[in-house]
């Protein structure tokens, strides 16, 4: 990035009369007026960063950093074994927030897209401590066994979260702004309907389990899909990078690296394996839970082979 010198020293330059404005008034007033000060801080933050990050890679790094350390820390320290349910999602959510102010041009495209990403992480986040209350995720267990794990845990949290936070932080930093058009619809058909999706299949297994707590959830979304919820979860954060796309230029297409490397994790790391090996081992002897895996597919959901083959009788 070629830096414009001349754009450091102008903000140099408004950020010295501002202090000196203050100083003055301190001066004549007898009191030093420290009023404005949070307003000139923010001001000189934002020069900053537009000149030397202007597409907020290191600053929403360090966002993300920032947020999640508290949290780390807490659970090091074993003060809480809930912070990994809530701040999953709050880290989404203050990226977001914090890349919109710091550009403060709040162009339509950049609102919604910040909008829609904060409504994800703060229903995530809620749902998942609301849900901590009842009953405990087993994939967290491993990282209270000592603070290496807990270490590697929050490290690969953060750096979850920046990757898949690209869109949201470009676009939020672009100047341009592309008019609204059919891949900003397609984006936003995705993501209604995979957030509707989302959501219907927590509620509905939430509920399952509270009164089915030995049995797998073969109810609802889940008659066509064993994981519906990230079927949904994938499908919102393509609808994102669809949202995005007609502002990116170059480089900037890196930002389909997130919904890739989102739905990666889903389907091959921390989502879907863990979960699928847990089954197995509960029920991987039951002949019904066999049969349920054999007809209803893991995750995109369609109509299960048996009801398919019925519906096909009738017909006949």
């Amino acid at each position: 990035m070629k830096l414009n010198l001349g754009n450091v020293e102008n903000t140099y330059e408004t950020a010295r009369k501002t202090l000196r404005h203050l100083g003055q008034q301190g001066k004549e007033s007898g009191k030093f007026d420290t009023d404005h000060l949070p307003t000139a801080a923010w001001y000189m933050v934002r020069q900053a960063v537009s000149l030397f990050d202007r597409r907020f890679l290191m600053t929403s790094a360090i966002i993300a950093i920032m947020v999640e350390l508290p949290f780390y820390v807490l659970s090091a320290l074993r003060l809480s074994d809930k912070v990994e349910e809530l701040a999953y999602g709050l880290g989404y959510v203050a990226v977001a927030l914090t890349t919109l102010l710091l550009k403060n041009t709040f162009h339509m495209r950049q609102v919604m897209v910040a909008s829609l990403v904060c409504i994800w992480g703060l229903r995530l986040s809620i749902f998942l401590l609301y849900r901590t209350f009842h009953t405990k995720d087993f994939r967290l267990a491993p990282i209270h066994r000592n603070l290496v794990t807990a270490t590697s845990f929050w490290f690969y949290q953060t750096l979850e979260i920046w990757l898949n936070s690209l869109p949201v932080v470009l676009v939020n930093s672009f100047g341009h702004n592309p008019s609204i058009g059919i891949v900003d619809m397609v984006g936003y058909l995705l993501w209604i309907i995979g957030f509707g999706i989302e959501t219907v299949a927590d509620y509905q297994k939430f509920q399952y389990k509270q009164e089915h707590k030995t049995h797998w959830c073969n109810v609802g979304l889940f008659k066509y899909s064993r994981h519906p919820n990230y079927f949904g979860e994938i499908l919102l954060w393509f609808g994102i990078f669809f949202m995005v796309v007609p502002t990116l230029r170059g480089w900037t297409w890196i930002a389909l690296l997130a919904p890739v490397f989102h739905a990666f994790v889903i389907m091959f790391v921390s989502g879907i394996p863990p979960l699928e090996r847990k089954y197995n081992e509960q029920w991987g002897n039951n002949p019904e839970y066999q049969r349920y895996k054999e007809h209803v597919p893991i995750l995109i959901p369609a109509m299960p082979s048996n009801e398919i083959r019925q519906v096909m009788k009738k017909l006949e």
